[in-house]
């Protein structure tokens, strides 16, 4: 990895897990292993790399939304995809980060905040709508509620000092299902579980299989 490359990969690690306010470049370059001179000399400052950590990663996430919409998905499937991907990216940053964000950066902190509102809240809360359109959700649920419902869960998730990466991951599933089928409505909740248990058998004989190869 090109050096460049590697003090953004770590800053980002470092903003995002403790803020902004631990994080310095001299610190940076210690960890890197590499002088500060030459740290400098790709990133003029701390919030020249700031920039450009927040610019990539938020474009990035743009683009992974535009590629969930874009697949060939019946909607409740695409409704999952995307409310778990968004439950990735709200726990992917500490909350220290975003209030530093705030009180340090208001102009990033504004173009952070917009890609909530504007692009993961709009197209979750959008998602939703066009399930309960179709009546694959109860008619009555307001899909205002049911994101903040969610994003209540994610911050109960996040805040769980025992839950490992892998088991906030897997509590994002759980967090979900909860939700969304105590919405669906009676018919969709009989295909989704269906569904669900399909894939499950196919899992497992997946996994059966790969088991008898092995034993040759």
């Amino acid at each position: 990895m090109e050096p460049r490359e590697r003090i953004k990969v770590l800053a980002k690690q470092r903003f995002f897990s403790l803020g902004l306010t631990p994080v310095t470049m001299d610190k940076l370059a210690y960890d890197l292993g590499m002088s500060k001179k030459t740290l400098y000399h790709f990133y003029e400052s701390k919030d020249d790399l700031l920039q450009m950590v927040l610019t990539e990663y938020l474009q990035h996430a743009k683009d992974q939304i535009s590629k969930i919409q874009q697949k060939p998905l019946e909607l409740i499937d695409r409704l999952k995809e995307l409310w778990l991907f968004g439950g990735q990216i709200v726990l992917a940053i500490d909350p220290a980060f975003k209030q530093d964000l705030k009180r340090f950066h208001p102009v990033l902190w504004q173009e952070m905040d917009m890609f909530y509102q504007k692009h993961l809240y709009h197209e979750m809360r959008l998602s939703l709508e066009k399930c309960i359109e179709r009546a694959m959700l109860q008619t009555h649920i307001k899909s205002e509620l049911l994101l903040n419902v969610y994003l209540k869960g994610l911050d109960a998730i996040y805040s769980a000092e025992h839950l490992d990466a892998n088991d906030k991951a897997k509590s994002i599933r759980h967090l979900f299902d909860l939700i969304f089928l105590g919405a669906l409505s009676d018919t969709s909740r009989i295909v989704y579980k269906h569904q669900a248990n399909t894939n499950k058998v196919k899992k497992d004989m997946v996994f059966k299989r790969v088991s008898l190869d092995n034993r040759d």
